[in-house]
């Protein structure tokens, strides 16, 4: 099976974000940033409130941490959007927004493109994933072959490239 489409910056974005979504080091970042606002909002709660009953205390924190929390995390994302949408400099990603084609077999996948080609066996693949416009087939923890659904004729033709790919992964990585 092979498909081939061009990756745009779009394509790009939605990979930052399923990889916000899923990847364990994001998580991690997620609950360091909730135990930061929460030490943060005690410390402050504990200094400003030194005069009002446990209760008050309490509530005063639990506000403070959301708010804190809530802040850190906008911030981050308005970041991570700025970052990604007004790409000052795509030299170096001539490999990357690109037309790509991606051919997958029962031995592994392969992918070329005017500057690269590339083969994993489906050993090597990390893990395949999906969203309701893209697959994702991770050759690293943070890295991935991100594949647009609509450059599929239709939607049953995306979901026999998913099957087919995830079929072929669990029955290499199973031995």
């Amino acid at each position: 099976m092979s498909i081939t489409f061009t990756l745009t910056p779009a394509d790009l974005r939605a990979f930052t974000r399923h990889a916000r979504k899923s990847m364990p080091e994001f998580r991690r970042l997620r609950w360091f940033n909730l135990g930061f606002a929460a030490l943060i909002a005690f410390s402050t709660s504990l200094t400003a409130t030194n005069s009002f009953s446990l209760p008050v205390r309490l509530l005063t924190f639990l506000i403070l941490a959301a708010i804190i929390w809530l802040l850190m995390t906008t911030i981050s994302a308005a970041v991570n959007w700025l970052v990604s949408s007004f790409r000052p400099n795509t030299a170096g990603l001539q490999g990357i927004l690109c037309e790509h084609t991606i051919s997958i077999d029962p031995d592994g996948l392969s992918e070329s493109t005017s500057v690269n080609q590339s083969r994993s066996s489906w050993h090597g693949i990390h893990r395949i994933d999906s969203s309701p416009d893209h697959l994702f087939i991770f050759i690293q923890p943070n890295m991935a072959h991100t594949i647009p659904r609509n450059a599929f004729p239709s939607p049953d033709a995306a979901n026999q490239f998913l099957t087919a790919a995830t079929t072929w992964h669990h029955s290499a990585t199973a031995k």
